[in-house]
């Protein structure tokens, strides 16, 4: 009989450990499916280092930190305004334009940090930042917000 209960008490004390070793869902490891993933376009290196959201009156307010590396013989022009957030219902979003918003040319061998600002609605959760300076996007990253 003591048998019987200590093995049932190893038993649950393991299945207590198991679950409580899980990884909990966080607002930190949803943003993290894209995030820090790099893509390379023409020379340049682009990741989104950072996902960040705050409240704009009804919406939401996405902050993206970018990094971008240029790996070309000669200087890169970059900015916000070559991206886009491509929502689940279809939606194209442009920056936010009241936001200050990075750009810059890049010298060959350098990088630029800086972030992006996209308005939505509170209700959207999850999106497709693209890399898209003229008609055709050059890069794709998914991200959950």
């Amino acid at each position: 009989m003591k048998k019987l209960i200590l093995t049932f008490v190893t038993v649950v004390l393991l299945a207590v450990g198991i679950v409580g070793c899980a990884a909990p869902d966080t607002k930190e490891k949803e943003t993290s499916n894209e995030v820090n993933h790099a893509k390379v376009v023409e020379n340049l290196k682009m990741s989104i280092k950072k996902v960040a959201i705050a409240e704009k009156g009804k919406n939401k307010q996405l902050e993206l930190d970018m990094l971008v590396i240029n790996n070309d013989s000669i200087e890169q022009p970059i900015g916000a305004n070559d991206f886009k957030l491509k929502t689940p219902d279809g939606k194209t979003k442009a920056i936010d334009g009241s936001a200050v918003n990075f750009g810059a040319v890049i010298p060959k061998g350098k990088q630029l940090e800086g972030k992006m600002y996209f308005e939505v609605p509170e209700s959207v959760t999850e999106g497709t930042v693209v890399y898209q300076p003229e008609k055709k996007v050059l890069a794709e990253w998914k991200i959950k917000f």
